[in-house]
């Protein structure tokens, strides 16, 4: 059987891109994932990317808090806020006043739980950020569960 040079030639331009493309596809996936983040000092970051890394864990915290009815009453809708503290490196969170009452209760708690558990992909960006705080009408927690007498006089 007689195959002319052509016929040859014309294989190997479509053979040896084939084989270049089968090759690439074969990189292993972890050469092809780019490399996470290293976390930044909080004051280390440009005031416009805290911003905007705020508005996204807002956004986020009202998405959770508004999903699912997490008390036994239906308070929604919710209306969360917040911002970075920079000098307690903190995540402040601010509810509306009546979640005061709230305060202590297990459907509170795990509203906080679920909502901190669900910005934590963001939090875990930030280097020197200690802890996420909550408010109720910008009062915190020690204004809405005060100590009883008897502990603060021990």
């Amino acid at each position: 059987m007689y195959i002319s040079s052509q016929t040859s030639s014309h294989r190997g331009r479509v053979l040896l891109p084939s084989l270049f493309l089968l090759g690439a596809l074969a990189v292993p996936p972890c050469l092809a994932v780019t490399p996470p983040q290293q976390p930044a000092p909080l004051a280390g970051m440009f005031e416009a990317d805290r911003e905007r890394m705020a508005v996204e864990i807002v956004a986020i915290a009202n998405r959770i808090a508004n999903e699912r009815q997490y008390f036994d009453v239906d308070l929604r809708p919710i209306r969360i806020t917040g911002s970075f503290d920079l000098d307690k490196k903190v995540f402040h969170f601010d509810m509306e006043e009546r979640f005061g009452l709230e305060a202590g209760y297990d459907e509170l708690a795990d509203m906080h739980r679920t909502v901190e558990n669900a910005i934590e992909p963001l939090t875990s960006r930030v280097d020197d950020l200690h802890a996420i705080s909550w408010s109720y009408g910008g009062k915190g927690i020690e204004y809405w569960m005060p100590q009883p007498q008897s502990a603060v006089a021990h």
